[in-house]
């Protein structure tokens, strides 16, 4: 059975867009390139830490949190318990949410010279 190529059009398209980056990163300088490596594994350090401290606290709260219900209601702290759980998750999920809405309305839209490959107006070609 053969598959349609428009059903590659996606990775295509991921490839296109990490060539046309990896073009644009080689144009820059030494220490413009420096820069943004170490801006770069200076943000992705952060988001893994506190994504990482994150998880560990709810992993210390949670069960003690979830166990208070069961010897506070008996048996039926557990689906107390489990409500919190719930709700937690809920909750991540609506943060999570929030932060790509705010992320998609202040990231700024590529212009199409750049999409396209055409000159940028510095006279190098993206």
């Amino acid at each position: 059975m053969r598959q349609e190529l428009h059903s590659y059009a996606p990775l295509v398209e991921t490839i296109t867009e990490a060539s046309h980056a990896a073009g644009t990163k080689s144009q820059l300088s030494f220490g413009q390139g420096m820069a943004l490596g170490v801006v770069a594994a200076a943000y992705l350090a952060l988001a893994t830490t506190l994504a990482l401290a994150l998880g560990a606290f709810g992993g210390f709260a949670i069960p003690p949190l979830m166990g208070l219900f069961v010897r506070i209601q008996g048996a039926a702290g557990y689906a107390s318990g489990f409500v919190l759980f719930a709700s937690l998750t809920v909750a991540s999920l609506a943060l999570a949410y929030l932060l790509r809405q705010s992320h998609a309305r202040t990231a700024a839209p590529v212009p199409a010279a750049h999409r396209d490959g055409v000159a940028s107006p510095h006279g190098t070609e993206v």
